[in-house]
């Protein structure tokens, strides 16, 4: 095993899948690609002083740091399909669903047990064209790197957004998909076999459609932050925390780079219990039950969880110190109260972090829009050096914010449009 020279890990929330953020990587089996990134604080937000335990979560709306328009928005959301699907031995039925005309993206949930890892076991689009191959899952399990539109496998909630790269073209009319669902389990070591047993049951599969003209060359991202009363941050205080108010105008100014402004902040308190999450991975870690606090949100807006310490169990324990966790790469668009319905972000100061408390938080959210790392390493024959699909994201690049140290700032071409074309960045009318 190669000696890992950086302590800062990376978890991906999706299936088994881990990296190491910094210098070397961590595979979960023979050839991972990893959906999570990490980054770390420079700063503590807040002050020192916990907040009060409280099961109920307090709600604050505020206006976010850049003007925009709220009318009506301009594109359309269609819900193409929602209902409950049969798994048997692994597999559904053939599910069918139409692509209109003016389709800029599509995004697919399948919803289930906390212990499942599901995801497409095929996506043939209305010319034959295979966006994801069928049988892909028997020779990568854990990343379709072959597949034109790239797809990781995720536990309990899984998503994927499509076109996320030149290769998937969105081509409108009769679609089909196969969901897959499995349990995955390792033996022998940290770098044991990866056994799987098909899943049998039920899952919600939602597809959703957004609609208009062209992709427009801007949007607005609204946040739901959640305080755990880490550092003292709550949703009472935060709206005036001078650091708090800083990072959000910090990851504004990155985004705005690729035209996407954060729109509507909501500030909301969860129990003091989730400072400290002591699970990243596996069906019943810590991380799912933070994410699912988001259950009973009624708007659209991308969940931040700002907790003190992210936690990983087992053999893998050791290695680092994880620094952020993403849902998913994409997480669940539009679905809140998922397994998978967030980011969780530390935001104690932690000494020797390759980035701040703002790059950890924008590449995280990254991850949760769409993209994957620019470029993962390669960890002396354990995996290869894995990229991106995007050509216009130059690899070994850490200037990058989806690098896998999460140190960088910059967003390409490529990743504002698949940031745009997410279902939770919306696109107001202009002004007349």
């Amino acid at each position: 095993m190669t000696p890992i020279r950086s302590p800062f890990l990376v978890v991906a929330a999706t299936a088994m899948l881990l990296t190491a953020c910094g210098d070397a990587e961590l595979p979960a089996d023979s050839a991972s690609e990893i959906a999570g990134g990490a980054t770390a604080a420079d700063q503590t937000i807040g002050d020192d002083t916990l907040g009060t335990d409280d099961d109920q979560g307090i709600a604050t709306d505020t206006a976010g740091p850049q003007n925009h328009d709220d009318n009506p928005h301009s594109d359309i959301k269609m819900p193409l399909l929602s209902e409950t699907i049969e798994l048997s031995n692994g597999l559904s039925r053939p599910v069918s669903f139409v692509v209109p005309e003016d389709a800029v993206s599509v995004t697919i949930t399948v919803d289930g047990p906390r212990s499942v890892s599901f995801a497409l076991g095929s996506w043939i689009d209305a010319e034959g064209f295979s966006l994801v191959n069928q049988g892909w899952e028997n020779t990568d399990p854990s990343l379709c790197l072959s597949c034109a539109n790239r797809i990781a496998p995720s536990e309990g909630t899984f998503a994927a957004i499509a076109p996320n790269g030149p290769e998937a073209h969105l081509v409108a009319g009769a679609h089909q998909v196969i969901i897959t669902g499995f349990s995955q389990n390792i033996s022998g070591g940290l770098f044991g076999q990866v056994s799987r047993t098909p899943f049998t049951g039920e899952v919600i599969v939602s597809i959703h459609v957004k609609v208009l003209p062209d992709l427009p060359q801007s949007g607005v991202l609204d946040l739901n932050l959640y305080f755990t009363g880490a550092q003292g941050l709550q949703a009472a205080n935060a709206p005036t925390d001078s650091n708090m108010q800083r990072v959000i105008e910090d990851v504004a100014d990155i985004f705005s780079s690729v035209g996407v402004s954060i729109g509507k902040l909501t500030y909301n308190d969860v129990p003091t219990a989730f400072q400290v999450i002591e699970s990243v991975t596996g069906p019943d870690s810590d991380l799912m039950d933070l994410f699912s606090q988001s259950r009973g949100q009624t708007n659209n807006a991308l969940n931040l969880f700002l907790v003190n310490e992210l936690k990983m169990p087992g053999p893998m324990g050791g290695f680092g110190v994880i620094l952020g966790v993403s849902g998913g790469v994409p997480g669940p668009p539009l679905s809140q109260g998922t397994w998978r319905s967030g980011v969780a972000i530390v935001i104690r100061s932690v000494p020797g972090a390759p980035a701040a408390i703002d790059t950890t938080m924008a590449h995280e959210m990254g991850h949760f829009l769409g993209l994957f790392h620019t470029s993962e390493q390669n960890m002396g024959g354990y995996i290869p050096a894995i990229h991106d699909p995007l050509p216009d994201t130059p690899e070994n690049d850490p200037r990058y914010l989806m690098f896998n140290t999460g140190e960088g700032h910059l967003l390409s071409r490529w990743q504002g449009r698949i940031i745009r074309s997410n279902p939770w960045v919306r696109h107001p009318r202009p002004r007349n």
